[in-house]
């Protein structure tokens, strides 16, 4: 049976979401603590996380409570059971200064590029490379994209962009990490087929997310026809 529940927009999410885990497991810590719950930012997290013992009115053991859509290299809590295939990502601060030092050379005929510039660059880059794993869209056809007045533009364009292109998957490769948001897409898919082959027996409640993330989407679709879980839209 698919489960798919909302909040009505005039109240609380998260203390609705809160009263709701309370109202079905609260009288038993050990049931509390089996239920899992996905929310759609760290945010989210942090403030059910505040909400169920402030509603409970003393400590309790909590939820496995986790983030399902945020990046953040260097916080990467979301998904940490190592029987998760997936490999791990780079640095933030480690990607940043191998984009900047990439961009600096700049294109085939271009001029090397100022240190301050190439770093803002590299920003730019991190950030497309982070929203085109994240949508899982490729970069075939680019040179397609603009009409002819601006082609000659445009080729000068992609000639900067062969640095994502062409030359970022051999620096991921030789190092042996992905980018954050195609190891997130990763675990996030181990973790559905996981479930769709073995089903667990513990409540799982994906709360507030949207399924925007193609790889969240299909997540919220197995986790709604789990026997025990309930995919609650924001």
């Amino acid at each position: 049976m698919t489960r798919v529940a909302t909040v009505d927009p005039s109240r609380n999410f998260v203390e609705d979401l809160a009263g709701g885990i309370l109202a079905e497991h609260g009288a038993d810590p050990l049931a509390l603590a089996r239920v899992r719950v996905f929310l759609p930012t760290r945010r989210a997290v942090r403030a059910l996380r505040e909400a169920l013992p402030r509603r409970l009115g003393r400590a309790t053991l909590l939820p496995d409570i986790r983030a399902l859509a945020d990046l953040d290299d260097e916080e990467d809590d979301a998904f940490d059971d190592p029987t998760l295939p997936a490999p791990p990502a780079i640095g933030a601060l480690e990607r940043r200064l191998i984009l900047a030092e990439l961009a600096r050379a700049g294109p085939p005929r271009g001029e090397r590029v100022p240190g301050a510039r190439a770093m803002a660059l590299a920003a730019a880059l991190a950030r497309l490379l982070d929203e085109m794993q994240t949508a899982r869209a490729g970069f075939a056809g680019l040179e397609t994209l603009v009409p002819d007045d601006l082609a000659e533009h445009w080729r000068e364009t992609l000639e900067f962009l062969a640095i994502v292109t062409e030359r970022w998957p051999g620096v991921l490769a030789a190092r042996g990490v992905v980018d954050p948001a195609a190891r997130r897409n990763r675990l996030l898919e181990a973790l559905a087929e996981r479930w769709r082959r073995a089903p667990p027996d513990t409540p799982v409640i994906a709360a507030g997310s949207t399924g925007s993330v193609p790889a969240v989407a299909g997540l919220l679709a197995v986790i709604a026809g789990l026997p025990r879980g309930l995919v609650l839209l924001p």
